[in-house]
This record gives C-alpha cells, structure tokens and sequence, in this order.
C-alpha cells in the first residue's frame, strides 16, 4: 500500500445538474492528491436533468479524475451508489451528495483517523446550511457506537461515511430502499464486525432543504418498514431502557403512518402503545402530542 492509495469519491446525482459542479469541484480541491470522482446520473433518461447532468462532465473534460456513469435508468441513492462502488478503482471510498460540499481536508483526516484508529469505518459531523445561513442541528453530530446504540440513537448521513473498499463489497453495498439508506448500510456494517469510530469534526456542509422533506408516501413508508425489518433482527441487543425507548418511537411513528391511511384503530393502537413504553415528562407530551395529531388529522412529514 502507498502513501496515498486511492479514494473513490462517490456521487449520485438526481435533479441537481446546477449544484453538481460545486460538489465535484470540491473534491478536486481536496488536499489529499491520489483521487478519482464518480458521478453516477440517477436521472432517468427521458427527463432534462439526465442530459444537464451529462453536460457537466465537459466543465471538467480535462480533468481524467473525474467519471460520469450514465444509463438512463433512476435506481435511487443506493443503488445509483452501488453503481460507483462497482466502478471504483480507490481501496477507500467516500461518499458526497450533489449539492453539498467537502470541506478541502476531509478526505486527508479520514484517511489519518482510519490509520491511527485501525477502525474499518470513519464517520465524522457535518456542518448543515439551511436556505443558506448556518444552523445548529443534531443530526450534525454523527452517532453510531455499537448495534444497540445505533438502532435506538444512531446518526449517519451517507457522506459522513469513509470506509475501507472491502467493508461495501463484503457486506453487499447498499440495500435497495427508498429511504434510510445510510442507516440501513451501517446495520449491516455493524452486523458484519467491522469496527466504527466517530470522529467529531465537521468536514462537509450538508444543505438541508426544508421544502424537499419526504412525507408519508408509499415510498416513504416502505422505507421505514425495511429499516425497521433490519432493527428488527438485533432488538435483542438492547437493553430495557433502550428497547423502551425503541417502542415508544415506533409506536408514534406508526400512530403517523395509521392515521395517514385512514386506520384509526391501529393509530390509537399505536398511542397506547406509546404511552405504555413512555417514562419521562417528554415523552409523556410527546405522546400527547401525537395523539391530538391523530386527532386533528393532521399530515406531516416524518
């Protein structure tokens, strides 16, 4: 192994042709120099983006670090992800989505924590921008720790994710989910042994777009039903305190996601469920909340 072996950075892109190249440039102007970037167009073929999206590969025309995979087919973010993991040449791989930003050093200090941690898999925070002023968010910090802790607290935004080659193949890559991909990809890390460190220092900028929140469509639910078959398989990891804090917010997701289809029986169902599993003054009025929720027929997104 060299000094600087390679890292394939990873791309999926899907109607954001404007921001690809912001996202692309800031990969190339990372300190680490032994890179290659691979956008995978996950638009499908008929749509404008897809050809947008193919256009951007001549603002970079004479960098040969830079690859676009195009088909014409709209897999979504795992499997368009998968398709660069397939085409990867680096021994490390990182992730970034379209429109966010690597910080110029993220590449070089996940590499460094690796090295120094002999951990298989970096996570590391981000810093969030929304509407384009900066803001405090948990969802920054990343949070993984062991199986139970994951499961009931875990934070893993995909470009968070730096990680050996050999921990995507063995573990089948990304699973094919409308939703929760990241969480879903670090179960089966975890599942398979790899060892995860956390490395509490920002080095990228996620922007979180308000209006392009997913609601509780089929898609959506389906999401949350295929993260929730592979918690299910390791709930005996958690503890009492964990696996009732688990259940109260399942139980309120579900009050959600009944309500949403008309099935008021099972949402109430699901509230008294979430109360049985409550233990704290908040979750208490959590709860009550969800319930005047369900009461109002309120719809909102997870």
């Amino acid at each position: 192994m060299t000094d600087t072996p390679l890292i394939s950075v990873i791309i999926p892109s899907y109607g954001r042709p404007d921001s690809l190249p912001r996202a692309i440039q800031s990969v190339l102007d990372q300190s680490w120099p032994h890179l290659e970037v691979l956008v995978v167009n996950d638009n499908p073929a008929d749509s404008a983006w897809f050809a947008d999206t193919n256009a951007v590969k001549a603002q970079f025309a004479d960098d040969p670090r830079v690859q676009i995979f195009a088909d014409g087919i709209n897999r979504g973010g795992g499997g368009a992800r998968n398709i660069g993991i397939s085409n990867a040449s680096g021994e490390y791989i990182s992730f970034l989505d379209d429109d966010d930003v690597y910080f110029p050093h993220k590449l070089a200090t996940q590499y460094r924590h690796l090295q120094e941690s002999g951990a298989d898999v970096s996570v590391c925070d981000m810093a969030m921008y929304r509407d384009g002023v900066a803001v405090s968010d948990r969802k920054c910090a990343a949070n993984v720790g062991d199986m139970a802790n994951f499961i009931t607290q875990g934070n893993a935004f995909t470009p968070m994710i730096f990680c050996r080659r050999r921990v995507l193949t063995e573990t089948g890559m990304f699973h094919d989910t409308p939703r929760f991909q990241d969480h879903v990809l670090m179960i089966k890390i975890l599942a398979a042994g790899f060892v995860v460190h956390t490395l509490h220092e920002a080095l990228f900028i996620h922007h979180d777009h308000l209006g392009e929140r997913i609601t509780l469509s089929k898609k959506s639910v389906l999401g949350y039903q295929i993260r929730h078959q592979f918690e299910a398989q390791h709930l005996h990891l958690l503890s009492t305190a964990q696996r009732r804090h688990y259940t109260l917010k399942v139980a309120l997701l579900n009050a959600r996601i009944m309500r949403n289809q008309d099935r008021w029986g099972a949402a109430l169902k699901a509230i008294a469920r979430a109360y049985l599993n409550a233990s704290s003054l908040p979750q208490f009025m959590a709860v009550t909340k969800r319930f005047g929720s369900v009461l109002l027929k309120s719809r909102t997104p997870f």
